[in-house]
């Protein structure tokens, strides 16, 4: 049995030896004896060559292999049950404390019983005794001596507590750990701002942070500036290491670029000094805008973007759509070629371009700015269409429809790129290839735009499968339209190109470019025109319409058209609905037939003038039919006219029916005529029966030269009929000369007509009474006239009277006389008054004083101590009011002499006086009632 309980204990005993590390259980008990005695553990480490986390776990698995007295002290609770190295970390050498306050001395003096206490405790224990505090015996002095000795053990105690608690905290229960920290942090402040007890402070805070149940934020705000101060760069590190992205990040920036590139984060988060860079690299383009600054940006993210790649297991999608980001906004001012740039990149940088908001957001998550893409002119940026033109140039024929799509957003955030443009036209071509047409996303429109602006020739088999429809024509301009009638032309789409011309003349039309819209029609005419034989594309039909419409803006000639065409022509201006009906169903327009100002339009009246000189005399009745609707659509057309005169007096010589008695034929071929002041052919005129019906719509004039002609074909019974009726019209209209004429005429070529008799006694009797009540009134004027003719002679003779009287007074007024001067201006800058002698003198030239009676002068006198007098002179006693400057004076003076010697002295001047301006108010001559004053005007 014995045997049996060995063998069972020895693998017991190879299994512990394991746990601890590979020592043997003495050696353990070892350690944990040496561990008691207060031997640090760094020192236990070394004298064993283990690592100190080893040793603590050896020293955590004595203490529960010791038996069950060790559980009953854990059970009991108190320092008994605590870990023997936290028990000997956590209390104090005895022979380090105080007797006193049994405290850590700080500051250790030597009394005179020769024991050492903390100087603050024993010299508060002296206040109240003067024995030993130890053995209570009296004491002969209470002297105290710093121990060196003792101080220099508790500072050494102290760091060896610091590197141990350093060694050992990261292995110990939270709580433990926490309590042995702070005690270290006690140990070290005293020694700041030591830089050794900054860094061993450090070391301990960054400890402490990483335990659960701490305030963390309260050891950071201590902890991070003593990090920057003393640039620990190590600590940083293992700090960080610990810490949440954005916390890592938001330490980060209180750091300097220096130390920030000097870090190397392993763990969860190894891209966040990166990602710090990379937010000062962005902060730092935002400020200066310099294209350098954004190029290091760009360079950096490809950089790590290409480091990330070669490590399995990274992620680097974020760090993709920062680098796309760049490149989608900033492209322009970026060094980077396109061509260089990896196709992933682009994708994603077009990916970018989608959303601005989400662009935005994420610039500022990553970023920490948006890099001024809110403040872009637009958005997406101009420069991005070579980015996506770029991607698109890189797709291969199968993805044709992802590459139009590239070009389409290209082409729409700036079509005014020529890359771009012709990418897009030759995609476009191809597109219509392949889909058989260009319908949908108005791309037919796109692509007739692209190769219209540029003049480039659409290729014909392009051409074929183009639809031009009207909604795919509305984006083109007039010039650009009628390049692509001509282009459809080529492609023998008569149809179509003329449906192009008809819109490229509506748009020129309605852009106030009227000779532009005319050529357009004259192409459209010329179009159409080559193919009217071919009656099943309705060409021959539009063409027609066409001639009907425009016929005056052609210039075509009608002669040389076919038959066929001009008598389609002639159905549509007969029939405007038919004609509307043809335009909407053929051209897509109605050619503008409802805003014509009439219809048929004048320029058709030479149309059906056509027709008719082409139809055979058998075809009489049409012809005159054709041109009596000429005639009513511009009856002051020469041609219309003389054609139309000459079937008239065609159809009367023939007796032809259709110039009956209803048609009012006769009365149109008077007209003609005789506007014309053309004479009526002999045998015509006789066939005419001049019926009042005939003559209704004939002016007096016009009548009257009827009658003329009638007397000249021996009609005179007719002619007197005629010219009764033109004597009446004259009546009627006011005028009575012609009227009278006109009766004379009747009366003349038939006396024997009533009427004209009639006419011609009421005109002879109101002559005679006309007359008769002239002369009397000439004799009452006469009379009249005599007695005012005696009325003037006398008015006269009063006038002469008078007119003597004003000579006399005119030439008492013309004598001259003098205007009194109201102010003057005496100029003395050429005197040199300076330089005047005592009783030298200097005067003006005399001056009217208000009245001619009076002359007055002003006199300048260099008197004693050089003073210069200013004197007022006159000729005669006078009362005078006046203003002198630059002395301003009013008086009055009685100048009663003459002579120089007797003025009177009115003012002082300066000797560099330059002028002096004498104004005048008002004067008076002696014993005078009136007053002269001087208008201020």
């Amino acid at each position: 049995m014995g045997r049996g309980k060995e063998n069972t204990s020895e693998p017991q005993s190879l299994e512990k030896e394991e746990k601890l590390g590979g020592l043997s259980r003495q050696d353990s008990q070892k350690i944990l004896r040496l561990s008691q005695k207060g031997m640090p553990v760094d020192a236990i480490a070394e004298v064993w060559s283990v690592e100190a986390t080893e040793v603590v776990k050896i020293l955590e698995s004595m203490q529960s292999s010791s038996g069950e007295d060790s559980q009953s002290r854990t059970e009991e609770g108190g320092e008994h049950g605590l870990n023997p190295l936290v028990k000997r970390l956590k209390e104090e050498p005895t022979d380090l404390c105080c007797p006193i306050s049994h405290a850590l001395m700080e500051d250790p003096v030597v009394a005179a019983d020769g024991f050492t206490y903390e100087r603050t405790c024993i010299l508060q224990w002296f206040k109240s005794s003067n024995r030993s505090a130890t053995t209570g015996q009296p004491l002969e002095t209470q002297a105290l001596h710093p121990n060196q000795h003792m101080k220099s053990a508790i500072v050494e105690y102290k760091q060896k507590s610091v590197a141990e608690i350093l060694s050992v905290a990261s292995q110990l229960p939270s709580q433990d750990a926490v309590e042995l920290l702070l005690k270290g942090e006690e140990f070290v402040r005293p020694c700041l701002p030591d830089v050794s007890a900054k860094k061993k402070l450090v070391s301990l805070l960054v400890l402490r942070s990483k335990l659960p149940g701490i305030t963390r934020a309260e050891v950071l705000k201590e902890l991070v500036p003593l990090i920057l101060e003393i640039k620990d760069t190590a600590s940083l590190q293992e700090l960080l290491v610990g810490m949440t992205e954005p916390e890592a990040l938001s330490l980060l920036s209180q750091v300097d670029e220096e130390m920030v590139k000097s870090l190397h984060l392993p763990g969860p988060h190894p891209d966040v000094v990166s990602k710090e860079l990379v937010r000062r690299m962005a902060s730092s383009w935002v400020t200066d805008h310099q294209d350098e600054s954004l190029d290091c940006l760009w360079n950096f993210l490809c950089q790590h973007i290409h480091f990330l790649s070669q490590h399995q297991g990274h992620q680097h999608d974020t760090w993709l759509e920062a680098a796309a980001l760049v490149l989608a906004t900033h492209h322009s001012r970026l060094s980077a070629q396109l061509d260089e740039v990896d196709s992933i990149l682009l994708r994603q940088a077009c990916l970018c371009l989608s959303n601005q908001e989400e662009t935005i957001s994420f610039a500022r998550d990553f970023f920490n700015t948006d890099l001024g893409i809110s403040t872009l002119d637009c958005w997406p940026p101009k420069s991005s269409t070579s980015i996506l033109a770029e991607l698109a140039s890189r797709l291969d024929v199968s993805k044709h429809e992802e590459k139009l799509e590239l070009l389409l957003e290209a082409h729409g955030i700036d079509d005014t790129n020529v890359h771009v443009r012709c990418s897009l036209m030759q995609q476009l071509d191809q597109h219509v290839l392949v889909q058989d047409g260009a319908e949908g996303k108005d791309m037919e429109g796109l692509l007739l735009k692209l190769h219209l602006e540029t003049k480039e020739v659409i290729p014909a088999e392009v051409m074929r499968k183009l639809s031009l429809l009207k909604r795919y024509l509305k984006g083109l301009t007039a010039d650009e339209l009628l390049l692509l009638a001509k282009m459809v032309a080529k492609a023998n789409r008569q149809a179509d190109g003329a449906r192009v011309a008809v819109a490229a003349s509506e748009l020129f039309a309605a852009n106030g470019r009227a000779d532009e819209s005319q050529d357009a029609v004259v192409f459209l005419w010329d179009l159409l025109r080559q193919d009217v034989q071919d009656e099943e594309d309705g060409c021959a039909d539009g063409a027609s319409l066409v001639l009907a419409t425009f016929n005056g803006s052609l210039r075509a000639q009608l002669e040389e058209l076919d038959t066929r065409l001009l008598r389609k022509a002639c159905f549509y201006l007969d029939n405007q609905g038919a004609a509307l009906g043809c335009a909407r169903g053929f051209f897509n327009s109605d050619l503008g037939i409802d805003s014509l100002d009439q219809w048929p339009p004048k320029s058709s009246a030479l149309i059906f003038t056509e027709l008719a000189s082409r139809l055979n005399d058998d075809e009489r009745e049409e012809k005159l039919n054709l041109l009596m609707k000429a005639h009513g659509i511009e009856a002051s057309h020469a041609h219309v006219r003389d054609a139309l005169l000459k079937q008239l007096c065609q159809a009367m010589l023939l007796q032809d029916a259709s110039v009956d008695s209803n048609n009012d034929s006769e009365g149109l071929l008077l007209r003609l005529h005789l506007e014309k002041n053309e004479d009526i052919p002999g045998d015509v005129m006789q066939l005419l029966s001049l019926q009042e019906r005939h003559l209704k719509d004939l002016a007096a004039d016009q009548l009257r030269l009827l009658a003329s002609m009638l007397d000249k074909a021996n009609r005179r019974a007719d002619g007197a009929r005629v010219a009764v009726a033109a004597a009446e019209l004259c009546a009627a209209n006011g005028l009575e000369d012609e009227s009278h004429e006109a009766i004379a005429c009747a009366h003349y070529l038939d006396r024997t007509n009533d009427r004209a008799s009639l006419l011609l006694c009421k005109l002879l009797g109101s002559i005679t009474g006309k007359c008769k009540g002239l002369r009397d009134l000439v004799d009452v004027e006469c009379k009249r006239l005599d007695g005012r003719c005696d009325g003037l002679d006398r008015r006269c003779e009063g006038l002469g009277g008078r007119c003597d009287g004003l000579d006399e007074k005119c030439e008492k007024l013309e004598k001259p006389r003098e205007v009194p001067i109201k102010s003057l201006k005496w100029d003395l800058s050429s005197y040199n008054l300076g330089g005047f002698a005592e009783g030298q003198t200097v005067e003006s030239e005399k001056f009217p004083l208000g009245v001619s009676t009076v002359q007055a002068w002003l006199r300048v006198t260099k008197k004693s101590f050089g003073s210069h007098y200013l004197f007022l002179c006159v000729t005669e006693p006078v009362w005078v009011n006046f203003k002198v400057n630059p002395v301003v004076r009013q008086t009055q003076y009685e100048y009663a002499f003459t002579e120089p010697s007797e003025a009177t002295m009115i003012a002082w001047i300066n000797a560099d006086a330059a002028s002096i301006t004498f104004e005048l108010l008002a004067v008076r001559l002696p014993g005078a009632s009136l007053e002269l004053v001087m208008s201020k005007s």
